[in-house]
């Protein structure tokens, strides 16, 4: 069995167009519009007002609003962990369904966009 910390809450985003179910992390507490460590979430020089900030291993899951048809967001490593440090590899699935993967992204990386239509079952 890999250690891991385990976090069980629920969040309502109405804006958004989802809630957190649960979710899991190797190290922190994940954060709602900032980084993990609780700073404003940057990649690449621009400021993202809106997000998750999580630490790598890490899995979340969300519920979606019955009138969401399109999950869109980006990807990438906050800029606060350094040039060199931290490596990302952003998977989305619905069951067991893989929708979006990337290559490993390290902070020097453009965050990687994602548009996915979902499918209501």
């Amino acid at each position: 069995m890999i250690p891991a910390y385990y976090y069980y809450k629920q969040h309502q985003f109405s804006k958004r167009g989802f809630q957190i179910v649960e979710y899991k992390q190797g190290w922190g507490v994940l954060q709602i519009d900032k980084s993990v460590e609780g700073n404003r979430l940057e990649l690449k020089g621009a400021e993202c007002t809106d997000g998750l900030g999580t630490h790598a291993n890490s899995n979340i899951t969300i519920k979606l609003n019955a009138s969401v048809s399109i999950l869109e967001g980006i990807c990438g490593v906050d800029q606060e962990r350094g040039a060199s440090k931290g490596t990302v590899k952003c998977e989305i699935r619905q069951g067991n369904q893989q929708l979006f993967i990337t290559e490993k992204l390290t902070q020097p990386d453009d965050a990687k966009p994602f548009k996915i239509f979902v499918d209501p079952k």
